[in-house]
């Protein structure tokens, strides 16, 4: 009987992704040659803005500013509760209400919800 060491390859039943990624990056590279030259023909009529809507926004915008000492500020103005906070927010009227919150971070949170529900009530 004659034997034989012939040794069995074994087949890597798997995709060869490298031609796939360098296509890929192919494509990536093309499409970013190829947008600074399609930006300049497409052309966008964006809408002027109107100065009388934006004066009238710039009013009705109110920053609240609480300190980590529990002050409250309404615009600038201390104000010496939350109730008095709640009066002036019902009493400020406009067609736009928008109101920024300037939040002391050592601030604890229950206090920060207090003012947050204030401002869902009313809003």
């Amino acid at each position: 009987m004659i034997s034989s060491n012939q040794k069995q390859i074994e087949f890597i039943n798997e995709p060869n992704l490298i031609p796939l990624l360098d296509f890929f990056l192919i494509l990536v590279v093309m499409l970013a040659l190829m947008v600074g030259p399609i930006q300049s023909y497409i052309k966008i009529n964006l809408p002027e803005l109107q100065k009388k809507y934006s004066q009238t926004n710039k009013t009705n915008n109110h920053i609240i500013s609480i300190l980590k000492t529990n002050q409250i500020y309404l615009d600038g103005k201390l104000l010496t509760s939350t109730q008095e906070l709640e009066q002036k927010i019902h009493n400020k009227g406009g067609p736009i209400k928008s109101y920024k919150l300037a939040v002391d971070s050592q601030l604890p949170s229950t206090n920060l919800i207090k003012i947050l529900t204030i401002l869902k009530k009313i809003i």
